[in-house]
């Protein structure tokens, strides 16, 4: 689903109206039955991931369809993002970082 439409599915790329630091896409996730996490099947690109290149020029989209897919196909969760943060997790609490996308 891409968030440069009008169609309204894209509301968590924004923030008082305005686009949120950083959000280059996101997958809806919510607690299903028996404490199972569910999350839905569509990726929402918002208008950043567009616009926001690398040190080389390139579009990240492919590590970030990546990273959202994580999100759709497992337990997965956001405990960090860069390479520092990553790393921190994996020292200080590996099980923990093995549910990171």
């Amino acid at each position: 689903m891409c968030c440069k439409s009008r169609s309204g599915a894209c509301g968590g790329c924004k923030r008082n109206g305005r686009s949120k630091s950083g959000v280059l896409a996101y997958v809806s996730a919510f607690g299903g039955r028996n404490g199972v996490k569910e999350s839905s099947t569509h990726i929402r690109i918002c208008p950043l991931a567009f616009e926001m290149k690398n040190d080389a020029g390139v579009l990240p989209l492919g590590m970030t369809m990546f990273h959202e897919v994580m999100h759709i196909t497992s337990a997965a969760g956001d405990k960090g993002y860069s390479k520092k943060e990553c790393f921190a997790n994996a020292r200080n609490d590996p099980a923990n970082a093995r549910l990171n996308a």
